[in-house]
């Protein structure tokens, strides 16, 4: 079972759950996007890779939907 709470995004201290909330408020689509919403990712960049994945699965999960 996936942990929402744990931390992906240290610098603004930003749970699985906060962005993936986010992607789905937003309708985010890339990890740009994604980090001008939530600030992920533009400070350091060590969460880069895991915001790309987040992004990818639910873009993955909404053209299902369709």
């Amino acid at each position: 079972m996936e942990n929402l709470d744990e931390i992906i995004c240290p610098c603004y201290d930003l749970t699985k759950k906060d962005l993936i909330d986010a992607i789905k408020k937003h309708k985010i689509k890339t990890v740009e996007e994604l980090s001008e919403i939530t600030g992920a990712g533009t400070i350091c960049g060590a969460c880069i890779y895991e915001l790309e994945e987040l992004v990818e699965k639910y873009k993955q999960k909404e053209e299902q939907k369709k």
